[in-house]
């Protein structure tokens, strides 16, 4: 036998339902009372027939009189029997609506599209994706007024602190076109899974390629510039790490003992999860030139001019001679490649004090001579 209040099944001599307490055969009681309650007013119907309609007023006045007494020997109805306790299996998430559900008869249902409704955020240079859900559709069960009002099966999750993937048990809402909450029905699934992926959100920046050199030249040799080609290079990653970043180095070039320029083509050095547009390779030229520099030699004077007949009267002194042009050049000088003379051309006997004329080779220049004259005395053969 079925209980015609909740659809239970319960025991067919059974008078009350042990889920719901709903007496199972009202009639059988109804009529119980109902027949007490006619025997103790028909004494009363008799005597107001035999009195005539002169003691029609005494007998309704008797009536009025011995009514009260005539329920109160009503068969009083007994207490529902409480249903037993039942142990719940425990689970991890209970969703459940502890309204009284409508009887068999009155339940109707539909299916709806299942939505998640996120909340919060995750925390700056992170992002979520688009949720995942186990189902797409519900089934919402309910007497027929209130199934119509819904309209979807919302999930509402919260998104705030987290920056790695999750998923979690969530609890599912009946709710209107409005977003409303529809009370009195129930959703098979109540809980869905609902997973999210979090990652860190991409970030684009141009930025300076920075050669890097390794090594020195040669003695002598300076590197003057340095560049790349392409100068600038687009680089995706994560904000956390593309905002800290200046410039983006390259693999080293190494010029050691170089005197000349030198042109490789290297990598870039990124950064981990961090990408380059275009090629990740650039051509990083290094200019080296001849530094420039002085150097300081003794030369001895020799005299040009003479006359035949002219002698110089002992040795012609040593001067010093400071010259500039690039080391390499200067480095290599002698001091035979450097000429030092005086001018006799002229001259008769007698001391004489004579410019000191200085020639060096291409590259280099005279920046001083000491001393820039000297004393001769000539005399005659």
């Amino acid at each position: 036998m079925l209980c015609l209040r909740c659809g239970s099944e319960v025991l067919d001599d059974s008078r009350f339902c042990q889920n719901c307490g709903a007496l199972l055969n009202p009639q059988a009681s109804g009529g119980d009372i109902t027949s007490a309650s006619q025997r103790k007013r028909r004494p009363a119907i008799v005597v107001a027939s035999a009195l005539g309609g002169a003691g029609l007023i005494a007998v309704v006045a008797a009536l009025l009189i011995l009514r009260p007494f005539a329920g109160s020997t009503n068969t009083p109805e007994p207490s529902p029997t409480p249903s037993p306790t039942t142990r719940a299996t425990p689970t991890a998430l209970s969703c459940e609506d502890e309204r009284q559900p409508p009887g068999p008869a009155d339940i109707f249902q539909k299916p709806v599209s299942v939505s998640v409704s996120l909340e919060g955020s995750p925390p700056p240079g992170y992002e979520s994706s688009v949720p995942e859900m186990e189902v797409e559709t519900a089934l919402v069960m309910g007497t027929q007024d209130r199934v119509t009002l819904v309209t979807q099966a919302v999930a509402t999750l919260d998104l705030s602190g987290h920056t790695e993937d999750f998923a979690q048990e969530v609890c599912l809402e009946p709710r209107d076109s409005r977003g409303f909450l529809i009370e009195e029905v129930s959703l098979e699934p109540s809980v869905v899974n609902v997973s999210v992926e979090i990652t860190q959100a991409e970030s684009s920046r141009a930025l300076i390629v920075s050669p890097t050199v390794a090594g020195s030249p040669a003695d002598g040799y300076n590197v003057v510039s340095v560049s790349a080609e392409p100068a600038v290079a687009t680089v995706f990653g994560p904000e956390s790490v593309v905002g800290d970043l200046a410039t983006i180095r390259t693999q080293p070039v190494d010029i050691e003992g170089a005197s000349g320029d030198v042109v490789r083509t290297v990598s870039l050095d990124l950064p981990a999860d961090v990408s380059v547009s275009g090629g990740t390779s650039v051509t990083v030229t290094v200019k080296i030139e001849p530094a420039e520099g002085r150097r300081t030699l003794g030369i001895t004077v020799a005299a040009v001019g003479l006359d035949p007949d002219m002698s110089i009267s002992g040795a012609l002194p040593l001067v010093e001679v400071v010259l500039l042009g690039e080391l390499p050049l200067l480095q290599e000088l002698r001091p035979n490649d450097v000429a030092a003379t005086i001018n006799l051309s002229g001259l008769g006997a007698g001391t004489h004090e004579i410019a000191v004329a200085v020639s060096v080779p291409a590259g280099a220049s005279v920046a001083a001579v000491t001393p820039a004259k000297v004393s001769v005395t000539l005399e005659r053969r």
